[in-house]
């Protein structure tokens, strides 16, 4: 049954002063700096500051260097194996040892396996957002893996290519269809890289044009249209920028410290 009309009750309420209600996360003041913009333009403008910082916090920060360990660990662990869903016995087994063959020789620089190149993708993605490999043939036509580094991936190319193609950081698109079809990188410092030109080195020469299906680049898309990956450790490198600073003041301060002496001496001179 419901309760009676009460026309007093219900005009006090109509008129009666609005109640103050906020939600702290859409406030704005000190505690809040208001920034315009959308979430794929700023990764677009700064991820590859993140990167540089993130890929000093994991190398020179114990605790960077562990999260950048761990999450490897626990994403791959030994490595990520494909099982062939033929039904044949015989078949799935023969594919089998003809892939883990091939996983010994997986990577172009001979550095390790596939295994391992799996570790190294996923902590790549981690640190500086993304992961980039190269397919390569091997001299006796045996696909192989090249691994790069992120930023050889051109962030400065971005142009218009012809009526129907574009690039955006590196990366060319079909205008029509949206997809990658190609990707710029340059080579890469030291030494030579199995897949580019003879004489190609950084700085030299434009980047080289690599058809998509020849590249992996692997990265955590975050929102929609977002081009290069953002480093996982973005979140937190404010914070753990600001408790580097503290534990060096806390240590210099103990050190200061630790060399004041106290001296005891008769004031009168008498004793």
């Amino acid at each position: 049954m419901s309760a009676p009309f009460a026309p007093l009750t219900y005009l006090k309420n109509l008129f009666a002063p609005v109640q103050k209600r906020q939600l702290e996360a859409a406030t704005a003041g000190r505690r809040w700096q208001m920034i315009g913009g959308d979430a794929r333009s700023s990764i677009h403008g700064g991820a590859a500051t993140v990167s540089a910082r993130a890929a000093h916090y994991a190398l020179n920060n114990p605790h960077g260097a562990k999260i950048a360990q761990a999450l490897p660990d626990n994403l791959i662990g030994h490595g990520i194996k494909p099982i062939a869903q033929v039904e044949d016995e015989d078949t799935r087994r023969g594919l089998h040892r003809a892939f883990l063959t091939w996983t010994d020789r997986a990577d172009a620089s001979g550095a390790g396996d596939f295994f391992a190149m799996q570790h190294h993708a996923t902590r790549d993605m981690v640190v500086n957002g993304e992961a980039l490999f190269l397919w390569v043939t091997a001299p006796d036509g045996a696909p192989q893996l090249q691994r790069l580094h992120a930023e050889q991936l051109d962030r400065s190319y971005t142009k218009e290519i012809s009526q129907t193609h574009y690039a955006v950081q590196g990366v060319e698109f079909d205008r029509v269809t949206g997809a990658r079809v190609a990707y710029h990188i340059r080579p890469g410092t030291g030494h030579g890289q199995a897949g580019f030109s003879a004489g190609h080195y950084a700085g030299a020469m434009p980047p080289q044009r690599f058809a998509a299906q020849s590249v992996i680049h692997m990265f955590r898309a975050l929102v929609p249209g977002q081009v290069r990956g953002l480093s996982w450790f973005a979140p937190i490198l404010l914070t753990a920028n600001e408790l580097d600073q503290l534990s060096d003041a806390l240590l210099v301060r103990a050190k200061v410290a630790a060399l004041h002496a106290g001296f005891i001496y008769d004031a009168d001179g008498t004793g």
